[in-house]
């Protein structure tokens, strides 16, 4: 069985344990795909198409391209994804519903020995988001999240308002598919203030929002993914895909006259779809310089070629595109 997907795989030698390498065939001919492997209680993690040591899994990680479903109560929900050793970019979308909720990555992506970590989305409904996402009590219906002044104040079990919380570890179960409670006690909060975009409560539901794990080399081949649940009870989705390739355009910086003269490249990654793909630029895609979503595009305006129908986009501070017309005459 694997920890990928449950299937059978084959190895030479002796012992899953001992070979250096499994395989999708009995002749040996197909390697594996890379990811987390179990075989009578041995864990062993596949990469670059080597095994790696024996290890034991007591949560084991998301395969990537699947969604998962957490809920429960209040606390922090672990878990690690396995992403393999392909590069571009791994998309993670996250659906908090009405419950406000955090999640944050954490990547080594450079191989620096330090992990980045971030807790940013957008959406095509809402544009950037940051930190603590969903509905907030006096902006919305759900009241577990409220502002005093710049302090937000979190309904715990008990009903009162504070800024921070006691709650448990969820750590991700593989063989149910779910978040089990550790009875491990944790602390949740407390947020930032809504206006320093530690916080983005909205009227309504968020829908699917969507972050940008940037991944230029093929290690690591996992990532870790934390949610925070303030609130007495949770439930919210979260879906991390496979290393994927961005949207590619041309561009120039605007004004650019007769909407001609694109040269330069202008990657998104579209937040509608699971995928991250749209055939030209929407407002709340994220933007890029590079194919690996390392650095953002630039706060401007750009005249961007999308099959033979130039758009005039501009982006945001936070990389997230905040209007895309047609171009007419110039932008």
């Amino acid at each position: 069985m694997a920890c990928i997907n449950s299937t059978t795989f084959y190895w030479p030698g002796a012992s899953f344990a001992s070979t250096p390498t499994i395989y999708s065939d009995p002749g040996f001919t197909t390697i594996a795909p890379d990811g987390w492997y179990q075989q009578g209680g041995i864990f062993r993690q596949m990469s670059g198409g080597v095994l790696g040591a024996a290890t034991t899994c007591p949560a084991c990680v998301i395969p990537c391209d699947s969604t998962v479903t957490g809920s429960g109560g209040t606390g922090k929900y672990l878990a690690t994804a396995s992403i393999g050793s392909s590069v571009g970019v791994v998309l993670i979308r996250f659906n908090a519903f009405s419950v406000p909720d955090r999640c944050t990555w954490s990547y080594d992506y450079d191989n620096s020995g330090t992990p980045t970590v971030a807790s940013e989305y957008s959406s095509n409904t809402y544009g950037y988001m940051s930190g603590l996402i969903g509905t907030g009590g006096g902006i919305g219906s759900y009241s577990c999240v409220t502002m005093d002044g710049s302090t937000i104040n979190v309904s715990n079990a008990a009903g009162s308002g504070g800024t921070s919380f006691a709650g448990n570890i969820y750590n991700y179960d593989f063989a149910t598919n779910s978040f089990v409670n550790s009875g491990t006690a944790t602390t949740v909060g407390p947020y930032t203030d809504q206006a320093s975009g530690g916080v983005t409560l909205v009227n309504g539901m968020t829908g699917w929002c969507m972050m940008v794990v940037p991944k230029p080399l093929g290690l690591p081949a996992t990532l870790d993914v934390v949610v925070d649940g303030p609130c007495q009870s949770t439930q919210w989705q979260i879906f991390i895909s496979c290393p994927t390739q961005l949207n590619n355009f041309k561009c120039s910086p605007s004004p650019t006259p007769a909407c001609t003269g694109t040269s330069n490249p202008f990657f998104t990654a579209h937040p509608g779809n699971t995928a991250g793909t749209a055939a030209a630029v929407f407002v709340g895609d994220w933007a890029f310089e590079d194919e690996f979503g390392v650095t953002k595009k630039a706060a401007g305006t750009y005249l961007v070629e999308t099959g033979g129908a130039p758009q005039c986009v501009v982006v945001s501070s936070n990389g997230v595109v905040t209007t895309a017309n047609n171009c007419v005459g110039n932008c």
